[in-house]
């Protein structure tokens, strides 16, 4: 009565108080006792336990912790469910649900799991499809909602919140472990490696409790489906609680099944306007070695690297030879309800007037270009999904690109007032400028016109 048991007695991991156990043998006892739970803090918590039992050389204690005890793993995190301690294992093994502590406006669900716990270093497993105690669906990221209401049709934030609807699309997502950092104040979300420092390129997820500023760090996706046409993001998404808006910055790379001759015929007019500054690759807030690395691997990004301090950078590896590669890209979400119930568009539209142009099928061209970019998002079930781009010269040289989606067959047109560009177009066979959910052709000029005019408009009204 009244034993301490310390398990095992090699490693000691663990130790358990208030013990009634009967002994059988030198290598069998059972009984109940109690568990002082220390967190990092070294905040003591008894818990009872409702069975010890030692045999040969495992001691095994079970337990199980109520919602009403308000027990907490941390200051950071509450808990409830089974608890499991085993003599060979530092750890907890935990079998119940977990609730984050904190003062954001972000849904605090009980989520469930199942996972060994180091009480010193609280990280619990984020599945990929999570679920509360409610069997709800939990997001973790950033996500377009996916409705026919426009004045609904958004970006939202979550942190291990509810999903709003089971459609809707992601722009950012991390999974694996969530812990808190305390000297950052915030809580992250990511693979163990990228919590533990050793991979700094994989997805990370935020929530600092200063700002409440959600941020997410490594692969994104604008969350619009533009079909045959691929655009993958990397760097930056963080969502504002002051204004309410959702910022992207982020390099990208940019798949069209487009002609190479077209694409390259606009790389080289751009590449030889003297007004434009040469694009920096090593410019630290674009990221661009973490980046590359992510996309093509260290040792392929360490060599465009040391080509470009060289001078030799001719041609850029595969997965780096898509139809553009973009620098410095910043985007802010866009639109709103209006006053009398007028509806606008919702989508994603450049904060800057340049970005980076590094490469055009895989050619360098290493240019600060003028390109305006909006994104259109709409309805999954109703057509709209679009974008609008705009590269223009000081010489007021205009290339105008706008893509629209209906349902899987994707819709390329050009417009310029440069007549050799043009011709590179009009010298491709009409039947060659289409392909598989595909195609592609110069705008009419009402046509670009009135595009233009609303893609102008976008900018007046942000």
């Amino acid at each position: 009565k009244n034993a301490q048991i310390v398990a095992n007695d090699i490693d000691t991991f663990h130790r358990f108080i208030d013990a009634n156990i009967q002994i059988f043998s030198k290598n069998k006892f059972e009984g109940v006792c109690k568990f002082p739970y220390r967190d990092r803090d070294n905040k003591v918590t008894i818990i009872p336990m409702k069975s010890i039992k030692g045999e040969r050389l495992l001691t095994v204690a079970n337990g199980e912790i109520s919602e009403r005890d308000n027990f907490k793993l941390s200051k950071q995190f509450d808990y409830y469910g089974k608890i499991d301690v085993y003599s060979n294992n530092k750890g907890l093994v935990l079998d119940g649900s977990a609730r984050l502590i904190h003062a954001c406006k972000y849904d605090r669900s009980w989520m469930k799991f199942k996972d060994t716990i180091d009480p010193k270093n609280v990280q619990i497993p984020i599945a990929e499809k999570l679920v509360n105690t409610k069997n709800e669906r939990l997001a973790v990221g950033f996500l377009w909602r996916d409705t026919p209401k426009m004045d609904s049709l958004r970006i939202y934030p979550t942190f291990l919140s509810k999903q709003e609807g089971i459609n809707d699309p992601f722009l950012f997502s991390s999974n694996g472990y969530i812990q808190f950092n305390d000297r950052a104040n915030e809580f992250q979300i990511g693979s163990k490696n990228r919590l533990n420092k050793k991979d700094s390129l994989s997805n990370l997820l935020t929530l600092h409790l200063g700002t409440c500023f959600l941020t997410g760090f490594g692969d994104i996706n604008l969350g619009v489906n533009y079909g045959e046409v691929k655009i993958d993001g990397y760097g930056k998404v963080e969502y504002n609680t002051e204004d309410k808006k959702t910022n992207i910055s982020m390099n990208a790379r940019v798949s069209m099944p487009v002609p190479k001759d077209v694409i390259e015929s606009l790389g080289n007019k751009l590449k030889v306007v003297e007004e434009f500054q040469e694009l920096d690759l090593k410019r630290p807030s674009y990221g661009l070695q973490f980046n590359f690395a992510r996309w093509i691997g260290a040792d392929k990004a360490e060599d465009i690297f040391k080509d470009y301090d060289e001078d030799k950078l001719k041609k850029m590896p595969d997965g780096l030879d898509q139809t553009f590669v973009l620098a410095g890209l910043q985007l802010e979400s866009y639109g709103s309800s209006k006053g009398g119930g007028r509806k606008i568009e919702k989508g994603l539209i450049s904060r800057l007037k340049q970005v980076g142009l590094v490469s055009v099928n895989g050619s360098p061209v290493l240019k600060m270009v003028d390109l305006q970019m909006f994104f259109n998002q709409t309805y999954s079930d109703e057509l709209g999904q679009s974008f609008y781009w705009n590269f223009s010269t000081p010489a007021d040289k205009k290339y105008f690109m706008y893509y629209s989606i209906d349902k899987k067959d994707g819709d390329l047109g050009f417009f310029s007032n440069d007549e050799s560009f043009k011709k590179t177009i009009t010298d491709i066979k009409p039947d060659k400028r289409k392909a598989k959910n595909f195609k592609f052709d110069l705008i009419e000029d009402v046509n670009a016109l009135n595009l233009l005019s609303k893609f102008n408009g976008y900018f007046l009204y942000r």
